[in-house]
């Protein structure tokens, strides 16, 4: 009796203490926001975010999204990101950087929301 008390205790205790999974319902338009200082934006229609740029340069074309967040490779790019309510998004977005003897992966992390 006492491990079956101890059982459903612990069974308890996580249930109560894993958080819900949020879901978002993606919402079209065109996303501005920020890495530190640098513009980041892109649009989102249809399953699909499209021409992701930072500092006013497209880097990533195009990417699926699925259930509000994306985790895409393009080239030796990687997008990746979620909606964190309806309107805002926020992700990372690395890129491979050559040095000298070899490259380096930089990555940046960034918040956008929804405009208009």
């Amino acid at each position: 009796m006492r491990r079956l008390l101890t059982t459903v205790a612990a069974l308890a205790v996580v249930a109560f203490a894993a958080p819900a999974a949020a879901s978002f319902l993606a919402q079209p338009g065109f996303y501005s926001g920020f890495s530190g200082g640098t513009p980041i934006h892109f649009h989102y229609d249809h399953g699909k975010l499209t021409n992701f740029s930072v500092g006013g340069h497209i880097r990533v074309p195009d990417a699926p999204v699925h259930n509000a967040s994306f985790d895409h490779l393009f080239g030796h790019r990687i997008l990746k990101g979620h909606w964190t309510s309806d309107t805002q998004v926020s992700g990372t977005y690395s890129y491979l950087r050559e040095v000298r003897g070899g490259y380096i992966r930089q990555e940046i992390s960034w918040h956008a929301r929804r405009s208009g």
